[in-house]
């Protein structure tokens, strides 16, 4: 459920405790909106819709775009965006390159002694 005002969403989590719009303060507000279909439209909490797309997992991922307000419901819109690339390890591109010097090094020695 996400409460919806001025075709905007406020509040993506039902609060425990709250106030009705009339004022009165409400313990169990959250089982009050589950439970009473009125008094959460009333409210303006609406229930949310996931809207994923087919995405290969694989090479993709999901991301939260935006939220679309309907009459009934809201849908929260995802897109699929390219896994990134991960990042090289520093430590271990230092230990490569150090790695390929000592190499290097040690075929420059044999090379000056034959």
């Amino acid at each position: 459920m996400l409460q919806v005002k001025n075709g905007q969403v406020v509040n993506v989590r039902l609060p425990k405790t709250g106030r009705l719009s009339d004022g009165r303060k409400v313990s169990g507000y959250d089982r009050l909106i589950q439970s009473d279909s009125k008094i959460a439209q009333a409210e303006g909490w609406m229930p949310d819709v996931e809207k994923k797309p087919l995405y290969d997992p694989a090479t993709e991922q999901l991301k939260f775009s935006h939220y679309e307000v309907l009459k009934t419901q809201v849908n929260a819109v995802y897109v699929a965006e390219l896994i990134p690339e991960p990042t090289p390890d520093p430590l271990q591109v230092l230990q490569t390159k150090v790695s390929k010097l000592e190499s290097d090094v040690s075929t420059l020695i044999a090379e000056k002694t034959v």
